[in-house]
């Protein structure tokens, strides 16, 4: 069967009925058409909620389909994941006509771990307070063989998408999660490091020149300091993709963060990295390295400082570029993964100057 979007979201569809008989939180659908444009299906009858359409289902709808699928669903979008095949399809369906407006997270051909472990709701309750990253309320989950669901509720509101809105949302979130490390039951933990971390780097700067945004000797000196040794860093629960597309801008000005399913107990400078490299510039770095002296990133018994966490989480990133590299060959998707790895070597070269 060709590993198209179209045969991806008939999969999805079909399990959906089930998901909606089983949950309260939802209602059976009647048979009708959806229209299938790119990697989304949309009930093209459904009306629009007063607060418009979230941006987190589409952003960017697009009013010329390419195909149709009927479907008994109730939902008025099913969107696939960005890297879903045949054999690991992630998905959203979005029910904004609803009661209650939700959103089900669905997982096919996966282990039922990414959507339902418990790190991921030991991670909501401690960090996805309404005071701190502020994570949508769980309604509803299950699991069937096969598939994997989770039913939240829809935020509605906009992903922050100019240089302007990413400063302002990036700013309130590394206060709110410096914030969410005074209250944090931190661990200090040795993190050993992969044993082909230092061949993998090397790998990559064979395939991608770093001298446009940084020095090769600098980077391979600051793996052999950083990255080859074990250090003694600051772990606790932490989101795992903490980008603004998982941010959203709610109608009231406040922020919610979605998409939870690789929150893990890591150290805590990752979300704290991550957030950086989407912000515009090096703002986001010079941020996190002003406020870190003084924090519990380096008080206690961090062996690292703010700056030199950052400096070992963006290399690690990077070597493990191969598979990332894999996938993006495989979804068309070659040109965000050239700018992820751009993006990185920036941020070390800015680092590396401090």
């Amino acid at each position: 069967m060709p590993d198209t979007a179209s045969q991806q979201l008939i999969r999805v569809l079909a399990v959906l009925p089930e998901i909606e008989k089983r949950s309260d939180a939802l209602s059976p659908g009647s048979e009708r058409p959806l229209e299938v444009t790119g990697r989304q299906a949309l009930d093209p009858l459904a009306p629009q909620p007063a607060s418009g359409i979230p941006t987190e289902t589409s952003g960017k709808h697009v009013s010329n389909p390419t195909g149709e699928i009927r479907s008994t669903t109730s939902a008025s979008l099913v969107r696939l994941g960005k890297f879903s095949t045949m054999r690991r399809i992630r998905a959203a369906a979005f029910y904004w006509t609803a009661e209650v407006p939700v959103v089900v997270r669905i997982a096919l051909g996966l282990p039922r771990e990414p959507i339902l472990s418990k790190r991921v709701q030991h991670a909501r309750a401690a960090i996805g307070g309404r005071d701190l990253l502020e994570a949508p309320e769980i309604l509803d989950r299950g699991w069937s063989p096969g598939f994997s669901y989770l039913v939240e509720e829809l935020v509605f509101g906009e992903h922050p998408l100019t240089p302007p809105e990413k400063s302002r949302a990036g700013a309130e979130l590394i206060h709110r999660l410096f914030a969410a490390l005074e209250r944090a039951d931190l661990r200090y933990v040795t993190e050993k490091t992969h044993p082909a971390t230092r061949k993998r780097l090397a790998r990559l700067l064979e395939r991608f020149d770093p001298t446009p945004k940084m020095d090769p000797r600098k980077l391979m000196d600051a793996t052999a300091r950083l990255v080859d040794g074990d250090h003694l860093l600051p772990t606790g629960w932490s989101h795992g993709d903490l980008v603004f597309s998982n941010v959203i801008r709610r109608p009231d000005g406040g922020l919610s963060v979605i998409d939870w399913e690789n929150a893990d107990d890591r150290p805590v400078i990752a979300d704290l990295a991550k957030l950086g490299a989407a912000m515009p510039g090096t703002e986001g770095i010079e941020m996190i390295t002003g406020l870190g002296p003084g924090s519990l990133l380096e008080e206690g018994r961090s062996s690292l400082g703010t700056r030199d966490q950052l400096v070992r989480y963006y290399l690690q990133e990077l070597s493990w570029w191969e598979p990332k590299f894999e996938r993006a060959r495989k979804t068309n998707r070659m040109a965000t993964f050239n700018s992820w790895v751009g993006r990185r070597l920036e941020l070390l070269a800015a680092l590396s100057d401090r």
